[in-house]
């Protein structure tokens, strides 16, 4: 948990987890004096003129997970196959989706959410995904990702509108880097 440039030591426990410290004060005996305080469980009374606290490495990693906020998608596909099939992917690389049938309807949950990023089918029935592309753009400062099979003359005019254009026959690996390249930050 602990992040460092250049650790110096790393201590493995009994259960076979990794502490990363940047100095060993020492090894010695001493007693243990239980207490609850946040993210400590009690103290080390030895031959130091303080006690030293024992940290609660589980407690702290729980609060690291816990405020680790997952980003926030929208997908907006026509296809309830693609929204599926994309909806688990991302899932599993630690992002939170919300799916949307169409243009319409992807702007709606706009109103009730906030997303860190948008994905969007190109065609689609009664809002197609240059419009809808458009209308978050002008509301919104959100990355889009059109994401569609649409022809080549086509894909500079996405380009124009949203930050970029991903092709549904890439690897999905593809989608996934792009992802994290317009959120600046790494997921894994």
């Amino acid at each position: 948990m602990y992040k460092s440039k250049k650790p110096n030591f790393v201590v493995i426990t009994k259960n076979n987890k990794a502490i990363v410290v940047e100095k060993i004060i020492g090894i010695f005996d001493g007693k243990f004096v239980p207490k609850e305080f946040p993210n400590i469980k009690g103290f080390v009374k030895n031959i130091f003129s303080f006690p030293v606290p024992v940290l609660d490495l589980q407690n702290i990693k729980n609060e690291f997970v816990e405020s680790k906020t997952k980003p926030k998608i929208l997908l907006i596909d026509d296809s309830v196959t693609t929204r599926k099939i994309v909806s688990k992917l991302l899932e599993k690389y630690n992002f939170e989706v919300t799916t949307a049938k169409d243009g319409v309807d992807g702007i709606e949950k706009f109103k009730n959410e906030k997303f860190d990023l948008v994905i969007c089918d190109v065609e689609m029935p009664n809002l197609g995904g240059f419009e809808t592309a458009k209308r978050i753009k002008n509301q919104y400062n959100v990355p889009i990702i059109l994401f569609s099979t649409i022809s080549k003359e086509n894909i500079q005019k996405a380009i124009n509108i949203a930050d970029t254009f991903i092709s549904k026959d890439e690897p999905p690996t593809v989608l996934v880097n792009t992802i994290r390249k317009l959120l600046g930050e790494s997921y894994e």
